[in-house]
């Protein structure tokens, strides 16, 4: 039978309840499977299914589940100073601590050095520290503590559940079936910990970092499956059809019959291999020659998906794309199957789950000077949640730097010395080759094999500074300040410039390479704007980009400029309004603040140190 939805979340709603019929006819939920053509979906209809008082088997991507993202984030205690992690150990219990408390910590250690967890023995002497956050600290101390030097993470782990933490306890004494998932996923992580090499000075860094190589390339996929041991609990398995491949069910709930769910377009790998690289493939091209027999796979594909049924199969297809405004084509194979089809019951709807409520505004206090430049802003733009962790808590330590970061380091500080030493009459101030000298020794690559290559590199980027700098009519460097809600948006005009027709030119001065949309950059929209109120008239905004040596005008268009002005306004807000809200998406795995995300404790922060100088 297949049963039409209206939009992928009726879907949701509609196999919730064809499953709880099913329960109540007598077919057990462990004879019941989901299976969906991509994993992007398993979440959705386990998340749906369980607001639905559905019991699901599903573990989802292991080191996305929170009692596993907390123990990562206890395993960086260990070898992380500056302790970024206990934003979210601050939330567990035993260790709760106000939020204040936690920016507290993470000011004291910006300044502080020592070995990790050092700084647990002298807590109480930490300043700003409240009274609170004594016992928690006392109690992570007692927990962390005792471990020799270079102790695989894995006996950490283990004596952090077995042992310190009780973990263990707590789930085998409980009998619901989130806590026995919970064991599940802890039972899945411990014997991954337990199969990593023990390397370098901190065990627990080299494990977590191959953990994140892991979640970026998604090939942490095989930790998803449940164990042979969890198949007798009495709850709905969601798998894909690939990984249902062997297993049989009495009922098998089949959703995705549309278009763009199966049979899936045929869309050629990234990364396609050289022509005729392939055997059998001559006269195609590499691309062509992957997508040969794309059609067949995908009808082996539908014929595992149908024979994974005993007795009752049950295809769903949602009719509307998300939001309900445009219709969705049916699967093709809905035709091919139509006439074997019986007609679908009626379903009584399970009550749906209330709507999810947004994240709590987080008081902030200001006892610096609200304001902020374009890189906050971006940053704000892209992830509230990160924007909160990274500059107004101050949580975490420097980026590892490449040779090539550092070289761009180097030449940003040779720029800054360049906007400084200002002389109108002459466009390589006196003093210049010994400035980018000394930028080189502190910040370059000069312990690099190819340190030399990248010097000439950085001085090919220079020269093209200054040979653009050759020009009648430059005005100093200027600071500028834009005042938006109730604060102000921080710019710098690198070059100004008062060219030969009178109008007044403001450049930007980037190390980095010419974005493909230069138009959509909150960053020239805020220099424009405040350019044009410091100096009291339209000026012309132009960039320049030092990687590849581009220098283009910024000709913003109308409806584009609004639509920036009105970004940049809506992100000064939801600063002062204390909203942060995380944006879930592919570049969450490289986001350093991935593991203890969304992690965050209750009460206040104090900003107490600027943020932004007019980069």
């Amino acid at each position: 039978m297949l049963h039409d939805a209206g939009t992928p979340d009726d879907e949701v709603a509609l196999v919730a309840a064809s499953a709880a019929q099913a329960k109540a006819a007598g077919v057990d939920y462990r004879e019941q499977a989901v299976l969906c053509t991509t994993n992007d979906r398993l979440a959705e209809f386990a998340a749906g299914l369980i607001a639905r008082d559905v019991p699901v088997l599903y573990l989802g991507p292991l080191f996305e589940r929170p009692e596993v993202k907390e123990l990562l984030c206890l395993l960086a205690l260990f070898h992380d100073p500056r302790a970024a992690t206990l934003v979210r150990v601050a939330t567990m219990p035993g260790f709760e601590m106000e939020l204040g408390d936690v920016a507290a910590v993470a000011a004291h250690l910006r300044d502080a050095s020592g070995p990790p967890l050092d700084w647990l023995a002298a807590a109480d002497a930490i300043p700003g520290l409240g009274p609170s956050a004594t016992a928690p600290l006392r109690r992570l101390r007692e927990v962390c503590g005792g471990f020799a030097d270079r102790t695989p993470p894995w006996r950490i782990a283990s004596a952090l559940v077995l042992d310190r933490l009780g973990i263990g306890r707590r789930i085998a004494a409980s009998g619901t079936l989130p806590e026995r998932m919970a064991g599940i996923a802890i039972w899945q992580f411990l014997n991954f910990l337990r199969s990593l090499p023990v390397e370098g000075q901190f065990p627990t860094f080299e494990a977590l970092r191959r953990i994140k190589r892991l979640v970026v390339l998604g090939e942490e996929k095989s930790l998803r499956h449940v164990p042979d041991a969890a198949l007798e609990l009495d709850a709905v398995r969601i798998m894909t059809i690939h990984a249902c491949k062997g297993l049989e069910f009495q009922l098998v709930h089949a959703p995705g019959m549309i278009k763009t769910g199966l049979p899936r377009t045929a869309k050629p790998p990234p990364c396609p291999p050289p022509d005729a690289l392939i055997e059998g493939s001559d006269g195609l091209t590499g691309p062509q020659a992957c997508l040969t027999g794309h059609e067949e796979q995908e009808a082996c594909l539908f014929f595992v998906l149908l024979s994974r049924a005993r007795d009752d199969l049950r295809l769903y297809r949602s009719t509307m794309m998300a939001g309900g405004t445009k219709k969705r084509n049916p699967s093709d194979y809905n035709a091919r199957i139509a006439a074997t089809l019986g007609r679908p019951p009626a379903l009584v709807r399970l009550p749906s789950p209330p709507p999810p409520s947004g994240p709590a505004a987080v008081p902030i206090t200001w006892e610096t000077p609200f304001a902020l430049d374009h890189q906050h802003l971006d940053s704000y733009g892209k992830c509230g949640l990160r924007f909160l962790y990274t500059y107004l808590l101050g949580l975490g330590g420097r980026r590892d730097e490449t040779p090539y970061m550092r070289m761009h380091n180097a030449v940003a500080e040779t720029v800054r010395w360049l906007d400084r030493n200002f002389d109108a009459g002459r466009a390589e101030p006196e003093g210049f080759g010994e400035a980018f000298a000394a930028a080189w020794t502190e910040h370059g690559p000069v312990d690099h094999g190819h340190a030399e290559a990248y010097r000439t590199i950085a001085d090919e980027m220079l020269r093209f500074l200054l040979g653009l700098r050759d020009e009648e009519g430059r005005l100093p460097p200027e600071a500028l300040s834009l005042a938006v809600a109730g604060g102000s948006v921080l710019s710098r005009a690198h070059d100004v410039v008062r060219n030969a027709d009178g109008r007044l030119v403001v450049r930007r001065v980037a190390t980095r390479k010419a974005p493909s949309a230069l138009l959509k950059e909150i960053e020239y929209i805020v220099l424009d704007a405040a350019a044009e109120v410091t100096f009291g008239e339209p000026v012309v905004v132009e960039a320049v980009h030092l990687t590849g040596g581009s220098r283009q005008p910024v000709e913003i268009p109308p409806k584009k400029r609004d639509e920036l002005r009105a970004a940049v306004v809506a992100h000064m807000s939801g600063i002062g309004a204390g909203l942060f809200a995380p944006s879930v998406g592919s570049r969450c795995p490289r986001c350093p603040h991935h593991f203890a995300c969304p992690g965050l404790p209750g009460g206040s922060a104090v900003v107490r140190r600027p943020l932004a100088w007019g980069r």
